[in-house]
């Protein structure tokens, strides 16, 4: 079996805004760049006029709640499985197709629910398979917002239970304790010897920003990361002519 088609039943799901669609260059620049061989869609609440090209788009009806709004964009995607991304998760080095397909290839011979593409917020984990390390059961994030590789229907069966209105807070513990209820547990990618930033740690497989924007910044739009990734968004910056004063550092 080739490499292409063992990943032909994968796509790459990018939940997005408006608001935020002056990373979406960077990000689909990028993406071209270093993972041409995926398959797109972006996820948005309404039509922005930018060159998309290979990506499909789907509107969805920001008058929901957000998991609703989730699930129903997902059940139009016809691949069973996806990487789950956010659009500040800039891809900055080559990713190998066949760790890809090894990582999806895992999760279709296995009955775990999700393999994420780094180390974040977990310790310890037995390696069940090479460089994938399972996430301990008492992990208080069994569910992050992480590039991630998801069978759609377990992350679909998750929101279905777990229902909240939006996307921040206490949103990726209190999914995480709907995981444990569900019977949803997963798998961590990592490399020993990637670079450790703050609570999480570079990835080999998927070289990636995590994440490019901040929001924590008190009484400021969400802000450009230098804080931990300057070298990296230096150079990104420059290469796709954003000013990073528009939308201000952190």
């Amino acid at each position: 079996m080739s490499e292409i088609t063992d990943i032909e039943d994968l796509r790459m799901v990018v939940w997005s805004h408006s608001t935020y669609s002056d990373l979406w260059k960077m990000f689909f620049g990028q993406l071209e760049e270093n993972a041409p061989f995926f398959k797109k869609t972006l996820l948005v609440e309404k039509h922005v006029d930018f060159d998309h090209k290979d990506c499909d788009v789907i509107i969805n009806d920001e008058t929901l709640p957000w998991c609703q709004r989730l699930v129903n964009c997902l059940e139009k995607i016809d691949e069973k499985y996806i990487v789950w991304m956010l659009e500040d998760f800039i891809i900055y080095d080559s990713v190998n197709i066949a760790d890809i397909a090894r990582i999806k290839n895992f999760l279709e011979n296995t009955d775990y629910s999700y393999v994420k593409l780094l180390r974040a917020g977990i310790d310890g984990g037995a390696e069940v398979a090479k460089n994938i390390y399972e996430v301990p059961k008492n992990n208080i994030y069994l569910y992050s917002l992480n590039a991630t590789v998801w069978k759609k229907e377990e992350l679909i069966r998750l929101f279905k239970e777990y229902r909240p209105d939006k996307l921040f807070g206490n949103f990726e513990i209190e999914a995480s304790k709907v995981c444990r209820e569900i019977d949803i547990y997963g798998c961590y990618h990592y490399t020993k010897n990637e670079r450790k930033i703050g609570l999480h740690y570079d990835s080999a497989v998927f070289p990636h920003v995590m994440s490019a924007i901040k929001g924590g910044c008190v009484g400021k739009r969400p802000s450009w990361n230098m804080s931990q990734y300057r070298n990296e968004l230096t150079v990104l910056l420059k290469k796709y002519n954003i000013d990073p004063n528009i939308r201000g550092i952190c």
